[in-house]
């Protein structure tokens, strides 16, 4: 009788438990890469994450405009690419489509050492203002630095062709040329700052992709967390090497509030973020939080979008020579400044298509429902689920990009010369439906316009100086995917010498 009542039991609950699960709003959303089932979506969690760009192609293919879901191993998220779902996102407030809950669910509270991190936004404010109003006093400091970075990493005169690892390299040019923005010079020099801002860096990479692969993992207790993740001792080691320096920094806001007009003022991240920080009593703690979080937005996406565009212009070396009939006479007629870099329209397209051609990642404008959700076209979005666009399928769509299968260099320089009087249409850091590699909208990423001048100048160096070809004349190692983000080739080489006649 026990018997009876207990399978009675089990089988009401699983009944209820199922009928609740074919009227999720979901349920009606078709699946890709798994089915739609409890505990059977676990498996095509581990199916996306080792073919995420396929099955997302696959979706993206077959039902075109219309919404589909993938299965991850932390939940479902709903891929949407008709264009008036997309604007719909763009526009959603935060109280209901957030960016910044789908990233504390990725990076929960101890992998970025401070749940006060998401807690106030001001640092979205200050990297999309204050920090790109700099973008021009920070381009020749930049390219100071990289003179001194290219005579450490970089061939020298009469070293011939010299193998290196673009992945290794374009991580020590950046991280170098990023902080001399960040925290200025001598800092930007120091190598216990930046061996540490390199870890903390891997440190959060290495748990994002852990609790990729691990989701319960964001469920441990924060201590523990802490305990097993690099990044929280890289940042105390970052606290205390710039201590001083945050003291001096206090100094001169504490002197420029009493009058003295004498005293100059840096115009870097640090400074932005002391001010920032005098305002609301921050400890140099909760400062240096957002420093190396900033870091870790610009290290991370940029030497791998640098790294793409070595191996694109190692493998396409005929198109060496066209970027430098564009950078040479715009050097020599104005410098290395911002609107010299703003007028190297092939230099800007070669990164662009480099950027599209291999993707960074399989989904952009990821956004998290705070509320039960219904879109425009009726598609409703359960609280808790992640809805986001499919970046790298629509770059690869034949109707916005034709052959959009070869890598076409100047693709969008042509597009500018076409584009009539909006000359900024087809940049880089310019966000459309069209181009969500960034974003789009109000939670498109506010570093971007850094990032591309940053970007712009390194390569415009590197091509005017150098040659580069890959080892044995190819192939280009291949990019791999894990989940849905880019992972550049890990280990390729390729060949570089330095040029003896640059003009």
């Amino acid at each position: 009788m026990q018997t009876v009542v207990l399978l009675a039991t089990v089988g009401y609950l699983l009944a209820v438990y199922v009928l609740r699960w074919r009227r999720s709003p979901l349920y009606r959303v078709p699946s890709v890469g798994g089915p739609f089932f409890p505990l059977l979506s676990y498996f095509g969690g581990l199916h996306t994450l080792f073919r995420g760009k396929q099955l997302i192609q696959y979706g993206y293919k077959k039902y075109g405009a219309r919404p589909f879901k993938i299965p991850l191993l932390s939940g479902w998220v709903v891929i949407v690419s008709d264009p008036e779902v997309m604007e719909d996102i763009k526009t959603r407030p935060e109280n209901q489509l957030w960016l910044t809950q789908a990233l504390m669910n990725a990076f929960p509270s101890y992998h970025v050492t401070g749940q006060d991190l998401w807690e106030d936004t001001w640092l979205h404010g200050v990297i999309l203002k204050d920090l790109t109003r700099s973008i021009s006093s920070m381009i020749p400091e930049l390219m100071d630095e990289l003179e001194v970075v290219a005579q450490e990493f970089l061939p020298s005169d009469g070293d011939g062709w010299v193998s290196l690892n673009p992945n290794k390299t374009s991580e020590e040019i950046v991280i170098r040329a990023v902080n001399r923005g960040f925290v200025g010079f001598p800092t930007c020099r120091n190598k216990e700052y930046l061996n540490s801002v390199a870890q903390y860096t891997h440190g959060i990479v290495t748990a994002w992709a852990s609790a990729l692969i691990f989701p319960i993992l964001l469920t441990l207790p924060v201590s523990i967390g802490r305990f097993f993740n690099a990044a929280p001792n890289a940042e105390r080691k970052c606290t205390e090497l710039l201590k001083a320096l945050l003291d001096e920094r206090r100094e001169l806001i504490r002197k420029k509030l009493a009058g003295d007009d004498s005293i100059h003022v840096p115009t870097d991240m640090l400074q932005f973020c002391v001010e920032e920080g005098v305002k609301r009593d921050y400890s140099d703690e909760r400062i240096m939080i957002r420093i190396m979080a900033t870091n870790l937005g610009a290290i991370h996406t940029t030497s791998m979008a640098l790294t793409n565009a070595l191996y694109d212009l190692a493998a396409h070396p005929q198109y060496a020579q066209p970027l430098r009939d564009e950078i040479a006479p715009i050097v020599a007629a104005e410098g290395w400044t911002k609107a010299a870099l703003s007028k190297m329209w092939k230099v800007d397209s070669f990164l662009k298509e480099s950027h599209r051609y291999n993707g960074m990642a399989v989904i952009t404008m990821l956004r998290e429902a705070m509320t039960d959700v219904v879109l425009a076209d009726g598609t409703i979005i359960p609280k808790g689920t992640k809805v986001g666009v499919p970046t790298y399928s629509i770059q690869h769509n034949e109707e916005k990009y034709p052959d959009p299968d070869a890598f076409d260099p100047f693709r969008f320089a042509r597009m500018r010369e076409r584009g009539g009087n909006d000359e900024t249409k087809h940049q880089l850091s310019t966000t459309s439906l069209d181009w969500v590699g960034f974003g789009h909208g109000k939670q498109s990423c506010p570093g971007r316009f850094f990032a591309a001048n940053e970007l712009r100048a390194i390569l415009a160096y590197i091509v005017l100086n150098y040659d580069l070809k890959l080892v044995g004349g190819g192939p280009r190692p291949k990019n791999f995917f894990f989940a849905v983000s880019l992972v550049p080739p890990q280990s390729g080489r390729i060949l570089v010498r330095k040029r003896t006649a640059i003009f």
